[in-house]
């Protein structure tokens, strides 16, 4: 059954002040086929006591003195990092909220909790979950900050492929698969834009511009958007017929574009009157999978770039599926290079992303002993999203891409049909009126992605050991 979701939003009619805005969200329940049911839960104030809000998700405040043992110490470190990082940011340690939602890590033997502290950034308020810490160095002595952001195409399910054997393999279980047999076809592709790439682009947009209006007016701001396509063309090597290979290559080309143009449409309609650059620079640019082997593109990477040299003897990829992991770590590490110290990258992404920022922080040391003149500033902020996925035995998944909950649901209060596409946009408010036609159409102009590539500036050249 598909699993359903849990929606967190705050009321349009209210946005002048994240604080007095109703806040509710939507738990749903499956009911039949894809559909789900949705239910409000209202979310304005911090509860007196823990409330679940969907199964394994409990809604707390985060300084009430009934917050029990288990919850305090994870929410109060939770609360300690994220004034660390808006102090040092915004220089408003009142950014912080008064509320936390706890992610309960459920599975047999399991007793972690996530915990996603409320920070109030421009007009609305998001739960989030900080990894690392700043520099030392102020922030106004920075050269540049980085703010390295992506997103993923499709979702798990939003296609598929049918093997040779015949069984059908999900998009997200493709990298996970050991020596599948080939893909003889390509099945169900999702026309429309699916939840998870449309509630990411927002909710992400959303917190950049609100971290980058809060910014000292003399800090320089770079927008690395770093939205896969070659990552996505290695899925075919040695899986699919040179033809098949050819035609997923362009399915990706396009949904690429797409996906891209809405992501930089958000950011810069949300970012008007800020003096920030939209940089895209695809780190696999240079190799042309499904033609080359693994040895022959890690032998172009390592030729051109300082980075991806010391990468590839580092942590040398094995196959296309690590080389496409290892350009997420890259792009990031690249972000936050410098001779001089004077450069930060700011990871905003899902949280199931983090995984990148701890490999980056793996390979920091060992970087750093083979290029000492090297310094690397990195840390993230990963936002929870608005809409979870809950299946049909009571567990919430907080990834949309790994739990798509679909495209339709009921609302339980009037019975009607709902569009979450449509729903999504709802949670934001602010988004432009070309960000919600492009959900509802399929189709996407050469001349719309001129205009992404018109609103671009690339950077040229990279600090190098």
């Amino acid at each position: 059954m598909t699993p359903t979701p849990l929606r967190l939003k705050d009321d349009p009619a209210s946005p002048a002040s994240a604080n007095s805005s109703r806040r509710v969200g939507y738990v749903t329940q499956p009911i039949r086929g894809s559909l789900a049911l949705l239910r409000e839960v209202d979310l304005t104030n911090p509860p007196l006591r823990p409330r679940e809000i969907a199964p394994g998700h409990v809604h707390v405040a985060a300084a009430s003195p009934r917050l029990p043992a288990r919850f305090r110490r994870p929410v109060a470190s939770g609360e300690r990092r994220l004034r660390e990082v808006l102090g040092y940011l915004t220089g408003d340690l009142g950014a912080v909220g008064p509320d936390a939602i706890c992610e309960l890590d459920t599975r047999p033997g399991h007793s972690g909790i996530t915990v996603y502290n409320a920070a109030d950034l421009g007009h609305a308020r998001h739960h989030v979950f900080v990894k690392g810490a700043p520099p030392p160095l102020p922030l106004g002595d920075l050269r540049e900050l980085r703010i390295v952001t992506g997103l993923c195409l499709w979702s798990s399910t939003g296609l598929g492929f049918r093997l040779n054997n015949g069984d059908m393999l999900p998009l997200g279980d493709l990298h996970t698969s050991v020596n599948p047999p080939p893909i003889d076809q390509i099945e169900h592709p999702a026309q429309h834009l699916t939840v998870s790439e449309v509630d990411g682009a927002l909710r992400q947009a959303a917190v950049i511009a609100g971290i980058v209006h809060s910014l000292p007016a003399q800090v320089p701001v770079t927008i690395v958007l770093d939205v896969p396509r070659v990552q996505y063309h290695l899925h075919a090597l040695g899986r699919m017929s040179p033809e098949l290979a050819q035609q997923w290559m362009r399915m990706v080309d396009a949904r690429h574009r797409r996906v891209e143009l809405m992501f930089a449409t958000h950011l810069a309609d949300l970012l008007q009157g800020a003096p920030v650059v939209i940089e895209t620079r695809p780190e696999l640019d240079g190799i042309s999978p499904p033609n080359q082997t693994i040895d022959e593109m890690l032998k172009v990477l390592g030729e051109g770039d300082w980075l991806w040299r010391e990468l590839c003897s580092l942590a040398r990829p094995d196959n296309g599926i690590d080389l496409a992991a290892l350009s997420y770590v890259a792009a990031l590490l690249r972000a936050g290079a410098s001779a001089d110290g004077r450069r930060l990258a700011l990871a905003v992404e899902d949280p199931r992303e983090e995984k990148i920022l701890r490999r980056a922080y793996s390979l920091l040391a060992p970087l750093q002993e083979r290029c000492p003149d090297l310094r690397i500033n990195l840390f993230g902020l990963y936002p929870l999203s608005r809409i979870w996925a809950c299946g049909p035995i009571r567990e919430t998944r907080p990834s949309l891409y790994f739990f798509d909950p679909g495209r339709w649901a009921i609302d339980a209060r009037t019975g009607d049909l709902r569009d979450l596409l449509e729903a999504v946009h709802e949670l934001y408010p602010e988004s432009a009126g070309l960000a919600v036609r492009q959900v509802t159409d399929p189709g996407l102009s050469a001349r719309a992605h001129s205009q992404l590539q018109a609103r671009q500036r690339s950077l040229v050249g990279s600090d190098a050991c």
